[in-house]
């Protein structure tokens, strides 16, 4: 029976032949990271001793400011935070780097290739959609253009 690294490794090798890659494997840390269009990243993480393989991108830098944060945060809160098809996303405040992230946890004793891949490519449009609306300073604001309009004191999320 093979270790859930051994699988972990297997689905990442799988993803860079897919993507037409030299190599994409795990690292002595159990780790290996993707560079999408030098703006996305989804870094993976192998948990040796469960069959999981945590997929993550960066969303953006949380800011600095505590109201901006709070802004930030609450806009996210506000959404509707439905994830496309069957991808556990989670969306994550990572204090020791400063970092939004999305991340997914995916089990690699259960899932073959094709879903996998899929599960990828749903996390880097999903990472995509997000920055950009994060960029627009979106979050929060669907539910709020009617007060935007009648309130001109209301200011958007800027990052």
């Amino acid at each position: 029976m093979s270790s859930s690294s051994d699988n972990a490794r297997n689905l990442l090798r799988q993803l860079g032949q897919a993507l037409k890659l030299d190599k994409l494997d795990l690292d002595e840390s159990n780790t290996a990271r993707l560079v999408f269009d030098d703006r996305i990243t989804v870094d993976f993480e192998a948990d040796p001793d469960k069959p999981y393989l945590h997929a993550y991108a960066v969303l953006c830098a949380l800011p600095k400011d505590d109201s901006a944060r709070a802004r930030l945060l609450e806009g996210l809160l506000s959404e509707c935070l439905v994830m496309p098809g069957d991808l556990p996303v989670r969306i994550v405040v990572d204090r020791s780097i400063g970092m939004l992230l999305l991340s997914v946890p995916i089990p690699t004793d259960k899932i073959e290739f094709e879903p996998f891949e899929k599960k990828i490519g749903a996390l880097v449009n999903l990472t995509e959609e997000w920055m950009t609306r994060l960029e627009r300073g979106e979050f929060g604001e669907t539910s709020n253009k009617n007060a935007e309009n009648e309130s001109p004191g209301h200011s958007s999320l800027a990052i």
